[in-house]
């Protein structure tokens, strides 16, 4: 078996059966981990009620995280993000006003 050093990617998934309980799986690519996930959810050896991905941030402690396209973002990024975002004043626009920064930002580029 792996070093733990080398395990990237941590899986808890919450089943129902055969007997309620989480398990917690360890991989070294993200591939593998959903691999193992579908093959078991589809196999139906384990009825899945919810899951939680985790991956190593830079302090080496395990964090939750996110994809989005082929990026992977901790939950800590989207924290600070939204916490960005609140004190800029952009949970405050109305659609339209979103709509038109938006449409600013991709005529910068």
């Amino acid at each position: 078996m792996k070093e733990e050093s080398e395990m990237k990617f941590k899986l808890e998934m919450d089943v129902i059966t055969p007997i309620p309980r989480t398990i917690t799986r360890k991989f070294s690519s993200l591939r593998h981990m959903r691999q193992w996930k579908n093959r078991n959810e589809i196999d139906s050896c384990l009825w899945c009620v919810n899951s939680r991905t985790y991956t190593r941030n830079e302090k080496g402690e395990w964090e939750q995280f996110t994809i989005f396209g082929k990026q992977i973002v901790l939950k800590s990024e989207m924290e600070n993000a939204l916490r960005h975002m609140a004190v800029k004043g952009y949970n405050q626009l109305a659609p339209e006003e979103w709509n038109e920064l938006n449409r600013k930002s991709s005529e910068d580029k």
